[in-house]
């Protein structure tokens, strides 16, 4: 047998079983309902089912319980107790017998001690001699006060664990976010790619229906020759390889599916259809704003300076260990003896206070040997070192990120027009072919290269298309926004229920209109609707009302991020001052004379009439009591004595606002140029704008 005969029977072979293998797969299959989905509320079901992020979720909520458990230390707990003891007196033939009742409450105290409350009592009565039979009652009643002066003393130390877990609550929230980012990145991924991949089984299946419409009209012209026989071998091979390449399509989406549905939390076997196709929206903001936002937004690098935080306190804590342990103790309180006597009567000489007694006393300790102490502190301080170089290495590192991200872009960019272009270049050829193969100029497989040729100029298109869309949400992922890009924000007291963006849906909560029977193969996805525009202008940063003194200040930081203020009248509110008081004069002239020393100190001096002859000189006001005494100290030194008056007086106050930014993520960019002047701010939505 001939080598071409042999060929052409190995091809009509797999023409042959080729639709009941892809009849096989199909039928080995269930028949999986269908369910269409937009971008955003794939997104939506991801976050509220993907198992991995409910895990992610629990372990925020586990470190808030921790905070929880270290604020027990200020729970006050009680003490009680019950003692009997018997003793013989030496040189006598009786002995005494005791028993004493004891009960107490203690509260530990933000600065390293403690308080406590104790009262006692109990009859003390001799036994053994009748010449000696009584029964006595002592009572008592005192508070104990303990404070360390030097180790252990202060808030910082006491409450290390609050603030430990606190910082590790923060952090996890961090980590939480970055598992967030990273799903939705996946599922935008994922989704994108979906998309293309049911267009490219599209142009497979064209392909086929093009080959075998080819295939049937070679049949059908019955031209004998070694002409006709190579146009049948050519087609016939070429409707085989597109069979093959549509079944590998078809595996490709499948594939894609059950990722897909994996991240949206989908245990039903479910048939997803993507309506929306990738974005090609251009990311905002250069690549100077785009650092600024990753060095100021990435989870990974707010969770990192999270723990130097906690490690810089760590390491003060263990730095005061090496102090000695200097205490304070105090008590005091009353005390009932009564011979012969019982529990009311010691009661009522407590009440009289017959029987106080007081005390205070120090105690010092001093280890010969701290090696222990100073071990961890060292080792505290060289893990604050080593964190320090992890940030900076990790800025770095995303600086170079955020700009390989952008050439990336420049690229993407030129493939965009690039494969357009080829693409539209492949159509007229294929149509110059078909026409010249009409006329007899040229052969089938002319005509099955151009369509080969056309096939992959789509493929292209498509694969840029996705690669673009891609980028830029890779762009947004390493700045850390892409979460307020999607409009998804994490409630800090609920991490595991995060808002924004479409209501999280499970499968069993579909509506019945987005699901129905699997569509005809050749069915393409539904074109995505426009969105309607975002109105411009509808964002503004709100930065707060402020005594009309500060406001030119705060002007001049927001003009130095390169930001336009906007300023309106405030309410009124109240504001505590402490005056520098000069003294109280019975006339005008007297309080004017007060005030002539200041003229050569910078201080500006006034006069506040209080009443028909009652006139008050003041070298100066402050809204801080510490700033007020380092004036009344620098005036002190050139001989002039003031007091400190704290006054609550009413101020006008002025609103300050920047001008408004055509989108929410603009507006974000400017709330973060605030911040690097040291001003906080929060965006507002321009409701009545249309």
């Amino acid at each position: 047998m001939k080598k071409s005969t042999r060929w052409r029977m190995i091809i009509l072979l797999v023409l042959t079983l080729s639709p009941f293998l892809g009849s096989a797969i199909v039928m080995g299959q269930e028949d999986p309902r269908t369910i269409r989905l937009s971008r955003g509320r794939a997104i939506a079901m991801a976050i509220g089912n993907n198992i991995d992020l409910r895990v992610r979720a629990l372990d925020s909520s586990l470190a808030e319980t921790d905070i929880t458990s270290s604020r027990s230390i200020y729970n006050p707990y009680l003490t009680s107790s019950l003692d009997f003891s018997q003793t013989d007196v030496a040189g006598r033939t009786y002995g005494t017998e005791t028993i004493a009742g004891t009960f107490g409450i203690t509260q530990n105290l933000p600065t390293g001690g403690y308080i406590s409350l104790t009262t006692r009592t109990g009859p003390i009565s001799a036994i053994s001699d009748p010449l000696y039979d009584y029964t006595d009652w002592s009572s008592a009643i005192g508070i104990t006060y303990y404070q360390p002066l030097l180790k252990n003393a202060g808030r910082e130390a006491t409450e290390l664990g609050i603030a430990q877990d606190t910082l590790s609550f923060e952090d996890s929230l961090e980590n939480f976010r970055g598992d967030v980012i990273q799903t939705v990145f996946s599922v935008i991924s994922d989704y994108n790619r979906l998309y293309v991949l049911y267009q490219l089984l599209e142009s497979r299946r064209e392909a086929v229906s093009s080959a075998q419409k080819l295939l049937q009209e070679i049949k059908n012209q019955a031209h004998s020759g070694e002409d006709a026989t190579i146009a049948l071998s050519n087609s016939e091979y070429a409707l085989s390889q597109r069979q093959t390449e549509m079944i590998e399509a078809e595996r490709q989406v499948s594939s894609k599916e059950a990722s897909l549905r994996y991240l949206l939390g989908l245990e039903e076997k479910l048939h997803i259809i993507p309506v929306d196709p990738p974005s090609r929206d251009e990311p905002m903001g250069t690549e100077k704003e785009m650092i600024a936002l990753a060095l100021a937004e990435h989870p990974d690098l707010k969770g990192m300076r999270i723990q130097l935080e906690s490690n810089m306190l760590r390491e003060k804590v263990s730095q005061r260990k090496l102090w000695p342990d200097l205490a304070l103790t105090a008590n005091g309180g009353y005390r009932g003896y009564a011979e012969d006597g019982t529990f009311g009567d010691t009661v009522s000489q407590i009440a009289d206070r017959k029987g106080e007694y007081w005390g205070v006393g120090a105690r010092i300790t001093y280890p010969l040997g701290n090696d222990l102490a100073e071990s961890e502190y060292r080792r505290n301080k060289l893990r604050s070192e080593q964190l320090k170089n992890q940030i900076t290495a990790a800025e770095w590192k995303i600086r170079d990120t955020i700009q390989d991200d952008n050439r990336s872009l420049i690229s993407a960019r030129l493939q965009l027009r690039s494969t357009a272009k080829s693409k539209l270049l492949a159509e007229q050829r294929v149509a110059h072919y078909q026409k010249n193969r009409r006329l007899g100029k040229a052969s089938v497989k002319d005509l099955l290269d151009a369509e080969n040729d056309l096939i992959y100029a789509r493929n292209l298109e498509l694969t840029a298309v996705e690669n673009f869309a891609y980028l830029v949400a890779k762009l947004w992922k390493d700045s850390g926004v892409l979460l307020e890009r999607q409009n998804i924000h994490i409630d800090t007291k609920r991490p595991d229920l995060v808002t924004g963006g479409e209501m999280p849906v499970s499968a069993a909560e579909l509506p019945p209109e987005l699901t129905k029977l699997p569509e005809a193969p050749s069915q393409k996805p539904v074109p995505p609707k426009s969105a309607p525009a975002e109105p411009p202008s509808t964002y503004r940063l709100k930065i707060g009302e402020f005594p009309t003194a500060q406001v030119p200040s705060i002007k001049k930081k927001i003009a130095s991020a390169g930001l336009t203020s906007k300023v309106t009248d405030g309410a009124k509110r109240s504001q505590d001052v402490t005056r520098l008081l000069i003294g109280i004069y019975g006339d005008k002239a007297s309080a004017q004379q007060a005030l002539a020393p200041l003229k050569n100190t910078s201080s500006e001096g006034f006069i506040l009439r209080q009443g028909a002859n009652r006139y008050e000189a003041f070298a100066g006001s402050f809204f801080s009591r510490a700033s007020a005494e380092t004036e009344r100290k620098r005036l002190a030194n050139r001989g002039i004595i003031v007091s400190l008056k704290d006054v609550s007086v009413e101020l006008p106050t002025t609103l300050v606002e920047t001008e408004s930014f055509p989108s929410r993520e603009a507006a974000m960019m400017g709330l973060k140029k605030l911040e690097g002047q040291g001003l906080n701010a929060e965006i507002v939505q321009n409701l009545s704008q249309k």
